[in-house]
């Protein structure tokens, strides 16, 4: 027999073997292998050698099948070539040798086993480490399948119908004290577009003839029927307007012949489900309109120093403003506020530049009502109104499994990212609709479930509800903020994402809420110096002289707790408070808008660095009003 090739798997004929050196210019490398032996395949030490014919085909068919390294193969061939040289040599017949292998894939089997059992340390590590990653990988491939399949085989339960609930309450006033269907009357018989989106109480008093005073009187003059019917309607006792997800139809037509009127789509349909957060928006833009249409009449009437027409007004304004007031919506709480702030602007307006415009019992009657709004007192958010509409909000995003508790729905993960650029869901918002399979599953497990959405929402209102009900002077912090810089955190912004679509306001209303009594107030306390001064012919020297022939107590500072500061100078009058920063300027007023929004914000923001200006609530030293935004 003819000798085989030497072994081609140590350490040195690797080293002699490997190329070596710089590439030459034509690109070849310098290398052992011209001057040493090549290296050997197992299939041409199969064929150099010298066994039977009968043999090498199952010699051949054992190498290929334990698919190992060439290296390896080179070293089984050369075995087995060994084997059965020597089972030839002591029994001298191939077929024998043949018989006592064996069947050649069981040997491969075996062969294949020990050989990756002598493997190299590092590549059992490498290996079981591919083996636990397909592991991973399929087990979150089927969690993740029955992510999937949760999260589209849930679908919310509308156990309970708020919005019909409101409504039953609405319709079961009596048609004649409704004051919705007057309103309604009034918007169908607007002869020229309502005023512009701009607040009216922003527009400057001064000169009578500026451009937006030149367009309010013609739009007055063209709609003196729908401002009668609106003061009609301000006189009922209550709103009566039922909730609807969708445009009044008639009215937003006639509406949108007009030319300040944004033209939309109209849906011509019906629908007594919808979610209760989701139906004021409408009546919210139709009456904003009418109260603006009222605002505006009162400054004219003030600028032509038309006192009937003003009182009238006035007391128009502060119906709406009850109106909204005992609406169930938010909404309308906030926008109460709104119009009760603009009857303190245009009394404190008036009394600072026509204080004549208004007699006696005028006055004494507008006090009268303002003094009554909302049962007097300070004045409150409700934040029970709240409840309802969470509660009506999550079972329109979750499961329920009548145990107060529910897994989040594709339909929730929509209604989310129906909210806006401002509720990202892992980029469900962004991405097209064909990756919501894959984004909304996570998504829903990332947001918290039902009861754990409730639960903290229920602590984050109690908590706001707490800090609401004490006055401003003793807030520690303004109400919301808590949960403000906890939004601030993404993990709990991630796990309780609903909330942030109702509470942030919730919290800023509390605000709201001070400014107004603030306002409402200072207006009552005008009203009680110009009544001093027309019966004794001279303001008081000091607030306490008011009390109680013209005030039943002391107005309080909001910011402190103090009585409202008062000054009587030369030149007149001066009420205020100390502003944001807790500090009495003497009366300082700021230098600019933006000055007087950091020192009586209308909404929570307190500034970080004080300023020396007060909150100038009232000025009857001079023929203007300087009433703070």
């Amino acid at each position: 027999m003819n000798a085989l090739p030497g072994s081609t798997d140590s350490m040195l004929w690797r080293v002699l073997f490997t190329p070596v050196g710089p590439r030459l210019i034509v690109g070849r490398r310098l290398s052992l292998r011209r001057w040493l032996p090549r290296r050997w395949s197992a299939g041409e030490l199969i064929a150099a050698s010298t066994l039977p014919a009968e043999v090498t085909p199952l010699i051949v068919e054992v190498v290929r099948r334990t698919r190992l390294w060439r290296r390896e193969k080179v070293d089984v061939a050369r075995e087995l070539i060994a084997h059965f040289e020597d089972a030839i040599k002591g029994e001298g017949d191939p077929v024998q040798a043949l018989s006592d292998f064996g069947e050649a894939r069981q040997a491969a089997k075996l062969i294949r086993r020990a050989k990756k059992r002598n493997r190299p340390l590092i590549w059992h590590a490498w290996r079981r480490t591919l083996h636990a990653a397909a592991a991973a990988l399929c087990l979150s491939v089927a969690f993740y399948g029955v992510l999937i399949a949760r999260y589209f085989s849930g679908s919310p339960v509308i156990a309970r119908n708020y919005t019909a609930e409101v409504n039953a309450t609405i319709l079961a006033v009596p048609e004649e004290q409704r004051a919705w269907p007057l309103y309604r009357e009034a918007l169908l018989a607007l002869e020229v577009s309502p005023l512009p989106a701009s607040e009216v109480n922003q527009w400057p008093l001064l000169p009578a003839d500026v451009p937006q005073w030149v367009e309010a009187r013609r739009v007055i003059a063209a709609n003196q029927a729908s401002l009668e019917l609106i003061r009609r309607g301000a006189g009922r006792p209550q709103m009566g307007f039922p909730l609807i997800p969708q445009v009044d139809p008639e009215v937003d037509l006639h509406l949108q012949s007009l030319v300040h009127f944004p033209a939309r789509e109209i849906e011509m349909r019906e629908s007594t489900t919808g979610p209760i957060y989701n139906t004021g928006g409408m009546r919210w833009q139709y009456l904003r309109g009418a109260g603006m249409l009222i605002a505006a009449d009162a400054r004219l009437a003030l600028l032509d120093e038309d006192g009937g027409r003003l009182f009238t007004d006035l007391l128009t304004i502060i119906g709406l403003a009850d109106q909204h007031n005992g609406e169930t919506l938010f909404i309308d709480q906030i926008y109460s506020l709104h119009l009760l702030n603009t009857t303190a602007r245009l009394i404190a307006e008036a009394l600072a530049r026509s204080p004549a415009a208004l007699d006696d019992e005028q006055l004494v009657g507008l006090a009268h009502r303002l003094s009554a709004y909302a049962g007097g007192g300070p004045i409150q958010i409700r934040f029970d109104v709240q409840r309802m509409y969470f509660a009506d909000f999550l079972q329109r995003l979750y499961t329920d499994d009548g145990e107060g508790d529910g897994r989040l729905t594709s339909e929730g993960i929509e209604m989310l990212r129906s909210m806006g650029p401002d509720v990202p869901l892992m980029g469900v918002g962004d991405e097209p609709v064909r990756f919501e399979w894959l984004k909304g599953p996570l998504a829903a497990q990332l947001i918290g479930g039902r009861r754990e959405v409730s639960e903290e929402f229920e602590r984050q209102l109690s908590l706001m509800e707490r800090q609401a009900a004490e006055p401003r002077w003793l807030w520690k912090e303004i109400p919301g903020t808590t949960y403000e810089n906890q939004v601030a955190s993404p993990a709990y912004y991630r796990r309780y994402l609903p909330l942030f679509v109702m509470l942030p306001a919730i919290g800023r209303s509390a605000m709201v809420a001070e400014s107004a009594t603030q306002r409402r107030d200072a207006a009552l306390t005008a009203i009680a110096l110009e009544l001093h001064r027309r019966r004794h012919g001279r303001y008081p020297a000091r607030l306490d002289d008011l009390v109680p022939n013209f005030l039943p107590a002391l107005p309080i500072d909001r910011f402190d707790g103090q009585p409202l500061r008062y000054l009587l100078t030369d030149d007149g009058p001066l009420l205020y408070s100390v502003g944001a920063d807790r500090i009495d300027d003497g009366g300082a007023a700021p230098v600019n808008e933006e000055d007087a929004q950091r020192v009586a914000p209308y909404w929570f923001r307190i500034p970080a660095d004080p300023m020396n200006a007060d909150w100038i609530l009232w000025d009857g030293r001079r023929q203007s009003a300087t009433d703070a935004p």
